[in-house]
């Protein structure tokens, strides 16, 4: 959420900055902006794999333990 709202004060506040070129016609904003694009896809994909790892084996076990009625005298 920070690196979204750092964009968009920068792009408001500081717009020789954002317009700044890297490359050819590539300029600061622009990379910005695609940076934010990669950077979500990876917190994304790092969370699905945390998901993956830890929360669904936990949520698994859960089901597990109450389809099967083990684990009653844990938990009453």
């Amino acid at each position: 959420m920070g690196w979204y709202l750092l964009y968009v004060v920068a792009a408001t506040t500081v717009p020789g900055l954002m317009a700044h070129r890297v490359a050819g016609e590539l300029n600061v904003a622009m990379v910005a902006g695609l940076a934010q694009f990669v950077t979500t896809f990876l917190l994304a994909w790092a969370y699905a794999r945390h998901a993956k790892l830890r929360r669904d084996r936990a949520a698994l076990e859960l089901w597990w333990t109450l389809a099967t009625g083990r684990g009653r005298e844990r938990v009453r």
